[in-house]
Order: C-alpha cells, then sequence, then structure tokens
C-alpha cells in the first residue's frame, strides 16, 4: 500500500515504474536482480490527471495504476459513518493503553456531525486519542472537545456578507480545461508545441487532451 503516492518524487515514480513492468527489483547492496510478484494498492489526495497536466506525475505509471479507481468521500460527505469509526478507534485505543473506553452521547454526536473534517478520518482518530486521556468521565461531553470542534457552524452565526460571484459556476472541469487549452491555442497562434510549453507539459500529453476534448482549429 502506497499512501500519497502523488508526493512521489519523480526519481521513485520511475523506479517503481520499472518495478511494475519488469516485476524485478534490486536490493540495495545485491549483485543480480530479484523477481516479485506484488500487487499494488495506490491512494492520493491529490487530482492526478491534473498532476499529469503540470507534469508532476507520469502519465505512464498513471495508467498503469489506475486499473480499478475507487473514490473514497471525504469524511464530512458521510457523517453515518462517524459512530462506527470512532466506535472502533476507541476500542482500539482503550485496548492499547489498558483504559475503560468512553462513550459519545447524542449531543457529542451532534457536535462531531457539523464539523467539516479538513483532517478527514485521521484527525478523527486523533480526536479519539485526545478525549480518550482528556476527558475525565466515562463520556465525552461536548466540553470535553477541542474548541476548533465547537466553533458555531456558518448557519449559526447570523447573517453573512454578501459572497462574490464565483467564477467557475455553471463550468465543469471538462469545460474549464476546454476553455483554458483554446485559450493558449489562440494566444500560441495555434503552435500546439508552443502552447504545450506554457502549459508545461510534454506535447504528446497536450495533444491527446486536444483529441480527447475534441478541439481543432476551425
Amino acid at each position: 500500500f502506497l499512501d500519497e503516492i502523488g508526493d512521489m518524487p519523480a526519481d521513485l515514480q520511475a523506479a517503481l515504474l520499472r518495478v511494475l513492468q519488469d516485476r524485478e527489483i534490486k536490493p540495495l547492496g545485491g549483485g543480480a536482480p530479484r523477481t516479485v510478484d506484488v500487487r499494488i494498492i495506490a491512494a492520493s489526495n491529490k487530482d492526478l490527471e491534473l498532476a499529469m497536466a503540470r507534469a508532476e506525475f507520469r502519465q505512464d505509471l498513471y495508467f498503469r495504476l489506475n486499473v480499478l479507481p475507487l473514490r473514497v468521500p471525504p469524511l464530512r460527505e458521510r457523517p453515518e459513518d462517524q459512530p462506527y469509526l470512532l466506535q472502533h478507534f476507541m476500542a482500539r485505543e482503550a485496548a492499547r493503553l489498558g483504559a475503560p473506553a468512553k462513550t459519545f452521547p447524542r449531543e457529542t454526536m451532534e457536535v462531531l456531525a457539523g464539523y467539516a473534517w479538513p483532517g478527514n478520518v485521521r484527525e478523527l482518530e486523533n480526536l479519539v486519542k485526545h478525549v480518550l486521556v482528556a476527558a475525565p468521565g466515562p463520556a465525552v461531553a461536548p466540553a470535553d472537545l477541542p474548541a476548533r470542534l465547537r466553533a458555531p457552524r456558518p448557519e449559526e452565526e447570523g447573517p453573512a456578507a454578501p459572497a462574490p460571484a464565483d467564477p467557475f459556476a455553471g463550468h465543469t472541469w471538462e469545460s474549464l480545461e476546454r476553455a483554458y487549452l483554446t485559450r493558449l491555442l489562440e494566444r500560441r497562434h495555434w503552435n500546439i508545441s508552443a502552447a504545450a510549453r506554457e502549459a508545461g507539459v510534454n506535447r504528446s500529453t497536450f495533444d491527446s487532451r486536444l483529441k480527447r476534448l475534441g478541439i481543432r482549429k476551425n
């Protein structure tokens, strides 16, 4: 399991690609390569297609790994999972510390359900470790939670100032990409090589995106 593979340096990406293609590794300090039979599970919180467009992730490695893609929604989009995850982490950490497990009453769960969880499941796991030590009673009260989790929701703070117009409203990822590539090509007088350089990708990658989006000079 390779976590946060989108942060892998370019030289390691090349090395991993060789392993997947040749099914061989060469141990450090060893002479002969060794055949391996492995199945790779990789995860990333980055948009790897965007990383490819920016030449930050190898296209050939991406398509080697992208056999069965699974999107795991962020924790804020699945509040129904929170009670099960809390029970799991609480049981595990309590057993590790040799301490009695604590419970989360309804009022505490309501507070947690309204939190955005920017750190996802890892943040929830760390919360369990915190309250197991810091909460004085057998049940975790809302007052036992860190202050950032108890902050009022936006709708509870009163009327908000008018938000600026969203420049991306009404657009899809594909429409934005088409507009960006077309603007590049027009600025470069439809010189594909020059437009690809300005976008920071190689010409073959740029050309494949044009074909996929059906962009061509009229």
